[in-house]
Order: C-alpha cells, then sequence, then structure tokens
C-alpha cells in the first residue's frame, strides 16, 4: 500500500450523465445516451429494433446521428428544449430524416407484450415557461399527448453532474449555478485544480484548453513555469435541462434505481419532517445503493428543494465520505 501526498493535485474526474424522470423510466430498454455511445463506440453493438432519443442537451443528438450511422433505426428525437443549440446538429437529422419532437418529452414507458422490457413511448407537449410546477399543483407542465411511437430502446440525457467527491473530500465547495441549471465545484484548497467537463467545462476545444492550463497551474504550484500564458477556455455550451422531472398520476418515476424510489418517496420524506438532504437519505435510503447518488443526487436537490421551498444551492447534496470506490479486501 503506496500513499503518496502530493504537493500539486489535477483532477479530471469527469462527469455523470443524468436521467429524465418518468412513469416507467427503469423499464429494460431505457438507457442513458452515453450507455448506447459505450455500446456503439466500445463494443460495436447496435441494439436490436428502433430508437427513441430523449434529449435535454445537443449531446443527445450526437447519439441520435450515431446510432443512425451505425445501422440503427432512429425512429424520432424528442427534444424538452425548442431546438439545438447548434443548428448543424438540427441539418444533420433532417439529412438522415430522423423525426424531430421539440419541446416535448416522454411522459410514460410502456411494455411490449411480453410485459418485461420498453414496447413504446408516449410523446407529450411540454409547458415551455421553464417554471416547475409544484408537485401538489394540479396544472402539470406535461401538455397533451402528441403521439406514441414502438421502440424497444430508449436513450436519454437530462444533463450532468460533476464528480466532485474527490475535491469535496479535499475541502472544496459544490454550489448549484440557477443560471445554467448545474451543480459546479470552487474554493479549491491550495495545490488543487479542477479541469473538464469535472469543472463545468464541455465542449472538446474547450476542454482541451481547459485541460492545458490546469497543467500549467499544477506546474507553477510547484514552482516549474511555463513559457505559454493560460490559454481562455470558452464553452457557451448548456448541457442540463432545468427541470427533467415529470410526475405522473399512477407514479413509477424512478430517481432513484438502485433503491427503487420513487417521487413520492422522496417528497413523503419532506413531509414526515426529515426536511435536511442529510435526513431525506437516511429517511429514504436514496444514494444508498451501488451508484451512491451518481444519478439520483441531483433530482432529489431538485425535489427536495421544490417540496421546502428552499433553493437548490440552499438544499444541496449529501456529503461524500471516503473511499470514492470500495478498496479491494486484500488491501
Amino acid at each position: 500500500l503506496y500513499k503518496v501526498r502530493a504537493d500539486s493535485t489535477v483532477l479530471a474526474t469527469g462527469s455523470s450523465e443524468q436521467h429524465v424522470v418518468f412513469r416507467n423510466n427503469d423499464l429494460p430498454g431505457v438507457v442513458m445516451c452515453s450507455a448506447l455511445e459505450r455500446l456503439l463506440r466500445l463494443y460495436g453493438v447496435a441494439p436490436r429494433g428502433p430508437l427513441v432519443v430523449l434529449a435535454g442537451n445537443d449531446a443527445a443528438y450526437r447519439t441520435a446521428i450515431d446510432a443512425f450511422d451505425a445501422g440503427m433505426t432512429v425512429s424520432c428525437l424528442v427534444d424538452m428544449r425548442s431546438g439545438p443549440n447548434d443548428p448543424a446538429l438540427d441539418a444533420a437529422l433532417a439529412q438522415r430524416g430522423i423525426a424531430l419532437e421539440t419541446d416535448a418529452t416522454v411522459y410514460e414507458a410502456k411494455t411490449d407484450t411480453s410485459g418485461l422490457q420498453l414496447g413504446s413511448v408516449a410523446i407529450h407537449s411540454l409547458d415551455t415557461t421553464g417554471n416547475p410546477q409544484p408537485i401538489t399543483a394540479k396544472k402539470s407542465p406535461v401538455g397533451a399527448l402528441r403521439r406514441s411511437l414502438p421502440c424497444s430502446v430508449l436513450a436519454m440525457s437530462a444533463g450532468y453532474m460533476p464528480a466532485y467527491q474527490l475535491a469535496c473530500q479535499g475541502g472544496a465547495q459544490l454550489r448549484y449555478c440557477e443560471q445554467n441549471a448545474h451543480f459546479q465545484l470552487s474554493h479549491l484548497p491550495p495545490g488543487m485544480f479542477m479541469t473538464g467537463s469535472a469543472n463545468s467545462v464541455f465542449t472538446l476545444e474547450a476542454v482541451c484548453a481547459d485541460g492545458r492550463n490546469a497543467a500549467r497551474a499544477a506546474l507553477a504550484h510547484i514552482g516549474r513555469t511555463s513559457a505559454k500564458p493560460q490559454e481562455p477556455v470558452v464553452c457557451t455550451a448548456q448541457v442540463n435541462y432545468p427541470w427533467p422531472l415529470f410526475p405522473h398520476s399512477r407514479g413509477r418515476e424512478f430517481v432513484d434505481f438502485d433503491e427503487d424510489l420513487q417521487i413520492k418517496d422522496i417528497v413523503n420524506s419532506t413531509r414526515q419532517g426529515y426536511r435536511d438532504i442529510q435526513l431525506v437519505k437516511r429517511f429514504s435510503t436514496v444514494g444508498m445503493g451501488p451508484s451512491q447518488g451518481r444519478h439520483s443526487a441531483l433530482p432529489t436537490a431538485r425535489l427536495v428543494a421544490q417540496a421546502t421551498g428552499r433553493s437548490i444551492d440552499e438544499t444541496g447534496v449529501t456529503t461524500a465520505r471516503p473511499p470514492l470506490k470500495p478498496e479491494p479486501l486484500g488491501l
């Protein structure tokens, strides 16, 4: 066992893709866009049957394009926004004949005749005012049914959550930015430098420049100077959809797949008096499964904030304690 005490550390820990919360979003066949990308690009596997992509950012458009180019049948891309930030992506879909539904969401996934896996999705219009409705409100942001589509794979991307655990264990602060609808790290301890998507930078050119800047800063911290100056990092990409949570009258909208927790379980925790995010975790067991909150921390913070009348920044996320990953028993 080696213990290393570094004078200067660069963390490029990345981020975790976030899911959309809708009815039956736990059915086999419902996956993250990054999971489908990994199947296609790393393993060379194209799942069988028609694909629907649910987008909260431009990255989902690239998943639809990659899937089409890999030979999959892409039935539709459903964008919760009014369209992509990059107009070239809209043109790329049209060139491939991929249907596009904007200002809409998948409100419910349904099984096939076996009752065991994804068979179709119900696509509904969205209220695009941008203001999430209270959980108890009679009016839902989800509007009328637009169309139902058969599909065996639904790939979704609602945004990203930075891998904040190591930085916070070192003393950094995690704060929620309302403007960009995501958590970001600040107040890093001396000698620690963040880069990449963990540092809220996502486009390829910006990530490369940010990485070089972090390396220069880390070297300067230990007395090694670089002849090249710091580079401007320009990243205007909006990757997080602000409110990808759609309560359904019949429930089964999963916030935490590990612990089988739905929207009602999180809200009921606050109604029982457990209003602090740390107590919500212990009462409901959210974030206690193998993913350790990587996919459930952000939607839980949003739900608790809404149910308790606080901001998401005031609500925060639960404390990340070491180790980041379980150590082997032999060690």
